[in-house]
């Protein structure tokens, strides 16, 4: 591949797409670009929203191979025997696993601007029946509507039908021969895996699901997924109205680019393209205005970056300069740090308590001279959780900290720089995730500190909004040692 045309990619992202995340490319059996932005890094689970629904389709598929479910025509009402649901016809009774697979079951799911019936079954104490109550707009197979209920209906299949949870499943049989770890997987009120997102994954594990499609579903020797099921699950069964490209069993067809994807909110890709042996891997948080643009960039940049079916004339200069920008990706370049204030010294190590926080807020800051990170640690009077431990790069480069809570199942990531706006103020800029199966994208932020005598003037706000539309403002108190 052509790494002039792959760093004009990266730089092209770096100045117009600060949503981006990750970047992955992997060619021919090998991993030519992997790329990461402050707010995403290797080691880092995302969640990936509906790319989740490629994976319960291959979930499908090795349940059908196993024998726990019949075949795609197996009636949907097969595997609750013991409901009853309204609005019950001949329409409702045909509807079909293949049905939901390829979002064509019949019945009322209403999408407008946003997901209607999804976010009326989530508002439900029973989202199955919530679902499979609704009245039927049209016969079963003839008319395609983004739907995620069909596809919630589908792990519940799945569970009904193995005895195991879908994640449970999803371990055995596909996650750990792949070698894929710590999965988070959110659940609805009756135990059920979500089918239809929050899938939480490395963008390592994305590549590796969509390098198991691109051989047909062998792994390291090793048939995880029928090579029918594959190509019966990427080829397109219906035009997907709306969107210009067709759809198979939960994946994505693009026949004039020649590859199948999943896609994700806020721009989560898979994207496998056999003719070039390639899969691409896009994790981001861009809004919906410019979800698809990593599409064009995919369009414009690497497939005409795979130039050749061989390798290239060795180009030392333009593969030197493409890592040495995935080095620096999203950094500035480090600078000197100036002499703290002396209101640095004077704060060090003060705690501070915030009465107008519902949480009861304490923090207290730790600046060392001549460092170039200080440490925030902050903890809540409200909450069980032990104290965070806030790293804060001061020489213009983020940095990196961690917090997992106390045995809790979420984690928190912050990338945090700050600087001395002037001799009592102190700024924070930078990005935070948390975990949570709904949210887990970054939220970019700033927080200023404005100490005075033994009070500092407290307040956050969007990171573009600096320095107005603050989001709140506190008064906080220094702990007395007396």
């Amino acid at each position: 591949m052509d790494s002039e045309v792959l760093l004009a990619m990266l730089e092209r992202v770096q100045e117009y797409d600060p949503g981006i995340g990750s970047v992955l490319v992997v060619r021919n059996g090998y991993l030519v670009l992997e790329a990461y932005y402050p707010s995403f890094a290797a080691d880092v689970t995302q969640n990936i929203h509906s790319c989740t629904k490629s994976i319960t389709s291959a979930l499908i598929g090795i349940a059908i191979d196993q024998g726990y479910i019949e075949s795609v025509e197996q009636s949907v009402l097969d595997f609750f025997p013991g409901r009853t649901f309204a609005h019950m016809d001949e329409d409702k009774e045909a509807i079909t696993i293949g049905d939901l697979l390829t979002m064509r079951p019949g019945l009322e799911c209403i999408i407008t601007d946003r997901e209607v019936t999804l976010e009326q079954m989530q508002n439900s104490p029973d989202w199955v029946q919530f679902f499979l109550d609704l009245p039927m707009m049209a016969e079963p197979g003839t008319e395609w509507t983004y739907c995620s209920p069909a596809s919630y209906i589908l792990s519940v299949i799945l569970q009904e039908a193995t005895g195991m949870s879908t994640l449970e499943f999803a371990q055995e049989n596909l996650f750990d021969p792949l070698g894929i770890a710590d999965v988070v997987w959110a659940s609805g009120p009756q135990d059920y895996n979500t089918g239809w997102g929050n899938i939480h994954l490395r963008s390592r594990d994305m590549a590796k699901f969509g390098y198991l499609y691109l051989h047909g579903g062998e792994w390291d020797g090793e048939q995880i997924v029928s090579t029918h099921w594959v190509t019966e699950a990427t080829r397109s069964h219906v035009a997907a109205t709306n969107y210009r490209r067709g759809y198979g069993y939960q994946w994505w067809v693009d026949e004039d680019s020649h590859y199948y994807l999943a896609m994700g909110h806020y721009g989560q890709f898979i994207i496998v393209a056999p003719d070039l042996n390639m899969v691409i891997v896009f994790t981001d948080y861009l809004p919906d205005s410019v979800a698809y643009h990593p599409l064009s960039l995919v369009r414009n940049y690497i497939l005409p970056a795979a130039v050749s079916e061989t390798a290239l004339p060795e180009n030392p200069n333009a593969a030197t300069a493409l890592v040495e920008h995935i080095e620096g990706l999203g950094q500035s370049s480090p600078q000197p740090v100036p002499p703290l204030p002396e209101m640095a010294h004077q704060i060090s190590g003060q705690t501070y308590t915030c009465p107008e926080d519902d949480r009861g807020r304490i923090f207290s800051f730790v600046f060392s001279e001549g460092d170039d990170v200080a440490v925030q640690f902050m903890e809540f009077m409200a909450d069980d959780d032990p104290v965070i431990e806030n790293h804060i790069g001061l020489g213009d480069v983020y940095r990196y900290s961690l917090d997992e809570g106390d045995g809790n199942e979420y984690l928190y990531h912050s990338w945090l720089k700050g600087f001395w706006e002037s001799d009592n103020e102190f700024v924070i800029t930078g990005l935070a995730r948390y975990d949570h199966p709904y949210e887990g994208f970054p939220r970019q932020f700033w927080c200023s500190y404005v100490f005075e005598n033994d009070k500092v003037a407290y307040s956050c706000g969007g990171e573009e909004s600096y320095p107005r539309g603050r989001m709140f403002v506190q008064t906080c108190i220094a702990q007395s040692d007396e």
